[in-house]
């Protein structure tokens, strides 16, 4: 019985692993394709960014920012999370259209992973001061995808200040929520009608 839970475990760990592995690239393809298509054919990612010795990020994409405007700078910024937010979808949909509603264990983990993008970048922006970013980033681009947005936006709207922020902070987690609330109850169907059949 304890060979059976170390085992359980072990493989858990490892799709957990795989998961935000695959999410992570996604997510940063997500950013250069959108850089690409929108003019800068240097864009590229990294999985793990080290300066001066120091890991600075994990999952990494480099664009030039010299070249976009505010609009683009947000579509690429929006870019990673929406291709994670996609796949999140498409995944819940076509589950639940499947005739043999057989969810392994890899497919629960990578969805849930793929959803964890999205509240993980909500997290990032509630916790950032986002007034502060324009000294120490360039047109506001700092890599926190979804501050660099409000930051983005609030300037583009003549919002640049502490209501500003705060009422597009809240739109974002008004959004975040729910859109995590319409993913998950489809995907909790899914497991529903999983659970009636085997019953």
């Amino acid at each position: 019985m304890f060979k059976k839970y170390i085992k359980r475990s072990l493989v858990l760990f490892l799709y957990i692993t795989l998961s935000f592995f695959i999410v992570i690239n996604i997510h940063e393809i997500g950013h250069t394709v959108a850089a690409y298509l929108l003019g800068d054919l240097s864009a590229s990612y990294s999985l793990i960014k080290i300066r001066n010795g120091k890991l600075v990020a994990i999952g990494s994409n480099e664009y030039d920012v010299y070249m976009f405007n505010r609009w683009q700078i947000i579509l690429v910024s929006l870019a990673g999370v929406v291709t994670t937010q996609i796949l999140a979808y498409l995944l819940a949909f076509k589950l639940a259209k499947r005739e043999s509603l057989n969810l392994n264990t890899f497919s629960k983990v990578f969805f849930y992973a793929l959803l964890f993008d999205l509240i993980f970048q909500e997290w990032q922006l509630l916790i950032t001061k986002v007034l502060m970013r324009d000294a120490i980033c360039y047109k506001g681009v700092c890599g926190n995808d979804f501050a660099d947005t409000v930051w983005l936006l609030a300037q583009s709207l003549e919002m640049l200040n502490v209501t500003g922020i705060f009422a597009l902070k809240i739109a974002s987690l008004v959004v975040v929520v729910g859109w995590v609330w319409f993913v998950m109850r489809r995907f909790r169907r899914v497991e529903a009608k999983r659970w009636i059949r085997t019953d």
